[in-house]
């Protein structure tokens, strides 16, 4: 009885990590850091899970006008390529306005699939108070 009871044990185990691979989220969106202060650089980092890459003949077209033209969100930099079987693309952005900011989604579309990210906040946090409008010394490179 407790031979079985092990096998079940196993085999359960076994299905779900079956089950996760099988089923893996085609899309994932990471931004790191979620916290910065105001002109740091933050990168939001989306994957995708593609049948056929882009170099591949697949029709990729990423819609992203709504964080290029953000009024309080600057992309410093962008980079798309693929990693591991994914197509990764990459926003380099900060913001100089303290408060919470909504980075809009990304719409992707592959052939005939479509894919979406959410909404991801970054705080924006400041250590000055708001009278506090003093210039600080610059420090040397290291």
């Amino acid at each position: 009885m407790i031979i079985f009871k092990d096998w079940y044990i196993f085999l359960g185990g076994a299905g779900l990590l079956a089950f996760r691979l099988v089923w893996a989220d085609p899309l994932d969106v990471t931004l790191k850091p979620s916290s910065i202060e105001p002109g740091d650089k933050a990168v939001l980092e989306v994957r995708l899970l593609l049948p056929t890459t882009k170099e591949g003949g697949g029709n990729l077209q990423i819609f992203d006008d709504f964080i290029t033209q953000h009024s309080s969100l600057v992309v410093l930099d962008r980079s798309e390529n693929e990693e591991a079987g994914r197509y990764v693309i990459r926003y380099g952005v900060t913001s100089y306005q303290p408060g919470t900011i909504s980075i809009p989604p990304i719409q992707i579309k592959a052939g005939p699939d479509s894919f979406s990210t959410h909404a991801v906040p970054l705080a924006v946090n400041t250590t000055r108070t708001e009278d506090d409008l003093e210039l600080r010394p610059e420090f040397e490179l290291l």
